[in-house]
């Protein structure tokens, strides 16, 4: 799945869309809009990196103590992503 930051209207909202072109939420005349749509539009990939990290970080036993802290922060961050 990817997001896209598409465009604006005459009002300055901002949107982003899916790969189908569906809108999936409005930024609307705020300060930081265009800064929160993108992030909104990263949102998926930035899961997937935290996935990617997490198998990574399970390969390696050299260093468990920061293994370990940096597993749990990237599952809390996956948790709240997937809205558990």
């Amino acid at each position: 799945m990817k997001f896209l930051v598409n465009g604006s209207d005459k009002n300055t909202s901002i949107w982003v869309e899916d790969e189908n072109k569906k809108r999936i939420c409005t930024v609307k005349n705020g300060e930081n809009d265009n800064e929160i749509a993108a992030l909104i539009a990263a949102a998926p990939e930035l899961l997937e990196a935290c996935k990617a990290a997490i198998a990574a970080l399970s390969q390696n036993k050299i260093f468990p103590a920061d293994i370990k802290a940096a597993k749990k922060f990237l599952n809390n961050a996956i948790a709240k992503a997937e809205g558990k």
